[in-house]
């Protein structure tokens, strides 16, 4: 019996870390449509698909028009691209994204549940969770600088380029102690050499362009580590590539040493479902 008992304390060890991640943040799920080949709504079959779908999306804020209020919220995305590592993927191509968050994460999946019931005969679904929480890897100063310089959000029609970028690391970044990590992700060239300056260096370069949203997946979702969200004016497209690059220079960031980039979602912000199918 005794043994049975410490099985139960260990395991209960093991299964605390995502429990309490899940429940420590804002919830997001992240549910790509890949049309099926043959496959197409009916054309009397769409307005009560998009009628069910509505009615449970009038539970989220439309994120079209973003507010501090609304901590359920639903954004559309229309594919402009999807890329791997830089180059495009020809199969197999997601052609719409829909972000929902809340801070239940029921809420989050009974969206899909829903999706998967009127759309899965229509689209192959995938769908990634994550939520957010602390910021690794910062110092006051830092969270300080991120305060003061990170933009504020705006409408789909001030900023209508949404980028969703799923990621992991590597089994080594993992086994290395904390201090270790942290010293990858601010300017040490005494460390790593001539030129490094680190994740955070290179993102300061562009936080003023572009709004961020950080999502952790680490014992919640095994498809990734981390998944992040981005958005963008028109006038800033050239500066964001130049953060991506910035980011996988494993001179002046080696900590891109230790990323396993998944694929990246490059979506046109829109209003309505109406507008996505």
């Amino acid at each position: 019996m005794n043994k049975i008992k410490l099985l139960l304390v260990i395991l209960s060890l093991l299964v605390w870390p995502a429990v309490v991640q899940a429940g420590s943040g804002l919830v997001g799920g992240f549910i790509y449509f890949t049309p099926k080949a043959g496959k197409e709504i009916p054309f009397k079959n769409r307005d009560t698909i998009l009628q069910t779908l509505t009615i449970k999306a009038s539970n989220f804020g439309n994120d079209f028009n973003p507010t501090h209020r609304k901590t359920d919220t639903i954004t559309y995305l229309k594919k402009k691209r999807y890329t791997l590592n830089g180059k495009p993927v020809n199969e197999k191509v997601p052609t719409i994204l829909i972000r929902v968050e809340s801070m239940e994460k029921d809420t989050v999946d009974g969206f899909y549940e829903t999706v998967k019931e009127v759309l899965g005969e229509y689209f192959d679904l995938e769908y990634r969770v994550a939520v957010t929480g602390p910021l690794n890897y910062t110092d006051a100063d830092i969270l300080a600088k991120l305060k003061e310089k990170a933009p504020r959000r705006y409408s789909g029609n001030d900023d209508p380029n949404a980028v969703v970028f799923p990621l992991s690391k590597s089994a080594e970044w993992w086994d290395m102690e904390t201090a270790r990590r942290k010293e990858y992700f601010n300017s040490n060239p005494a460390v790593f050499g001539e030129g490094h300056i680190g994740h955070n260096g290179v993102g300061f370069q562009y936080i003023e362009m572009i709004f961020r949203k950080l999502y952790h997946s680490r014992g919640l979702d095994p498809q990734q580590d981390f998944m992040t969200y981005f958005e963008y004016p028109d006038q800033f497209a050239e500066a964001f590539d130049k953060l991506l690059n910035g980011l996988r220079d494993v001179k002046s960031n080696p900590e891109w040493n230790y990323v396993k980039e998944g694929p990246i979602f490059w979506g046109q912000r829109v209003r309505s479902l109406d507008q996505l199918f």
